[in-house]
């Protein structure tokens, strides 16, 4: 296997790894909920618990936090869009090295604001001597072991496949860090907004049939986060029947098979295919597509279809306006 076909199938793998986890007033562009905001440095810990605090981890394990966390380490993009927008950035110690890459991430100017980032080397995290690291249930579980035993408290956050769990999983990093009232102000903030799209979207007459497609040839299925925005933004995703499981390779002559209202792509485009997305709307085999044929062919960016924090209401919104545009805001 050439180099091109590994560097091509491990960015799948990472792509694939990140969808995984990866209202009330008219609905904005873009921007994200004023709620998410970092607070200031000036201001004071909202905490609804003294320390030191006891919790269960996504593992299941029982750990004491001794203090409130000030020199935090993250390791999942997850993580560091939740971590940024709870607390000052002066607590977080690093981010991961994706974390300034606005491709990838929601809170990029926020990231570069962060000292350190970090991959999952246990020797340089250990070096920046966290209070608190912050994993995810698919980090390497001998790194977890080896920075536990250098006697680092490591939690590790269960997987964030839905908007609900997104929530959720707010609330458990929230409790860990000690910002538990900033934790409710975001999900509040979330949950407007999302309010918000679908009852703009649940006025529509039908809803559209809508496919994911990316430079790697695959589409996202039931169990997605990507059906779940499909679903949220007034659309029915076809990779819930055509795949077996959340994510599968599909091909062109199933894409015609299907015969999707809409095609969604993302931004990510493979190093040697710069107008890949250009390229794939014009393919001969899409030409009589109704998707293609009432051009309806997309590219939403991959942070927003890819973000399994709270800034996943940017892929609904971003979807819905796609899918209902003159009912969505």
């Amino acid at each position: 296997m050439d180099s091109r076909m590994r560097t091509r199938r491990s960015l799948l793998t990472f792509v694939l790894a990140l969808a995984t986890l990866l209202g009330g007033c008219a609905v904005q562009p873009a921007a994200a909920p004023e709620a998410t905001a970092p607070p200031a440095a000036t201001e004071a810990p909202a905490a609804t618990a003294a320390f030191p605090r006891t919790i269960i981890d996504g593992l299941g394990n029982e750990i004491t936090i001794a203090e409130r966390p000030e020199r935090i380490v993250s390791l999942t993009l997850a993580t560091d869009e939740v971590l940024l927008s709870l607390v000052d950035t002066s607590r977080v110690r690093a981010v991961t090295y994706l974390a300034g890459d606005s491709l990838w991430t929601n809170v990029s100017e926020m990231a570069q604001q962060v000292e350190h980032t970090v991959e999952s080397d246990p020797e340089q995290i250990i070096a920046l001597e966290p209070d608190l690291v912050l994993a995810a249930t698919y980090n390497n579980p001998d790194h977890v072991k080896l920075l536990q035993d250098a006697g680092i408290t490591v939690v590790v956050v269960s997987l964030f496949d839905t908007v609900g769990r997104i929530a959720e999983n707010i609330r458990f990093v929230a409790q860990v860090t000690g910002d538990e009232a900033r934790a409710e102000e975001i999900i509040a903030a979330m949950e407007a907004r999302l309010a918000a799209i679908e009852a703009q979207v649940a006025q529509a007459e039908s809803k559209p049939r809508v496919l994911f497609y990316s430079s790697f040839g695959s589409s996202a299925g039931k169990g997605s986060t990507f059906s779940d925005i499909v679903q949220r933004a007034g659309g029915v995703n076809l990779g819930d029947e055509a795949l077996a499981g959340p994510f599968g390779e599909i091909s062109l002559e199933k894409i015609v098979e299907l015969d999707p209202d809409v095609i969604i792509t993302d931004e990510y485009a493979p190093a040697d295919d710069a107008k890949w997305q250009e390229n794939f709307a014009n393919h001969p085999a899409l030409a009589n597509v109704s998707a293609k044929r009432n051009g309806r062919i997309h590219t939403v960016p991959a942070r927003h279809l890819s973000s399994v924090s709270h800034y996943i209401v940017e892929g609904v919104y971003a979807v819905a306006k796609l899918l209902h545009p003159d009912l969505v805001e």
